[in-house]
Formats: C-alpha cells, sequence, structure tokens
C-alpha cells in the first residue's frame, strides 16, 4: 500500500502522489504565450478576474489561465489573469470536474 503524501496545499502534488511527474508539467505551452503573457496582465489591468486583487495587492505577478486547459490555446479569449490562490481553486475544481470537461467547453 503507498503512503498518500499531504502537503500545506491541497491543490499541490508532491514526490509519492500518483499524479507526480517530476515536478513539471506534462505538456509545454505554445511558443507564443511568453509574448502574450504581458499583453493579457494589462488587457486584464493587472487584476485578478475572480477576486479582484491587484498585483500590486498580493506583491506577486498573476498567472494567466487557459479556460480550456489547452496550453496551446493562446487566443486572448481562452485566456485570463488570475490570482495564485484563486487559479488553485479553479484548477482544483476543473480537475474534479475532468470526466465531464468536454461536456462543460462545448456549453
Amino acid at each position: 500500500m503507498s503512503k498518500l503524501i499531504v502537503t500545506r496545499t491541497p491543490t499541490r502534488i508532491s514526490k509519492g502522489h500518483p499524479a507526480w511527474r517530476g515536478g513539471v508539467s506534462f505538456e509545454p505551452y505554445g511558443k507564443e504565450f511568453g509574448e502574450i503573457i504581458l499583453r493579457i496582465r494589462d488587457r486584464d489591468n493587472h487584476q485578478c478576474q475572480i477576486c479582484g486583487k491587484l498585483e500590486q495587492e498580493l506583491n506577486s505577478s498573476l498567472v494567466i489561465h487557459h479556460r480550456d486547459s489547452n496550453k496551446h490555446n493562446n487566443l486572448p479569449d481562452n485566456l485570463l489573469c488570475l490570482c495564485r490562490p484563486c487559479h488553485a481553486k479553479i484548477t482544483q475544481m476543473w480537475n474534479y470536474l475532468h470526466p465531464y470537461r468536454k461536456e462543460v467547453i462545448n456549453k
């Protein structure tokens, strides 16, 4: 029987967890993603699109989230700025909905 390793943040996966991939994402971002990050942050006024907190308040840069979880779909309509806590909540919810993703995207 394998041990379940619990970290401080429930959305983090660490060594020993069945989903651990050595600390790297299983899929790279599209080439243009690095170039569009600044434009998306400017478009969203450097503000989390869920809770409304500004980067200045957080003392941290915002994360760019892909609405459809497709790292190659870097169209502006698919991207939005989120603070790290909101991004973790969205990612956790999205992983929970995994079997229903295609149905949710198509609606």
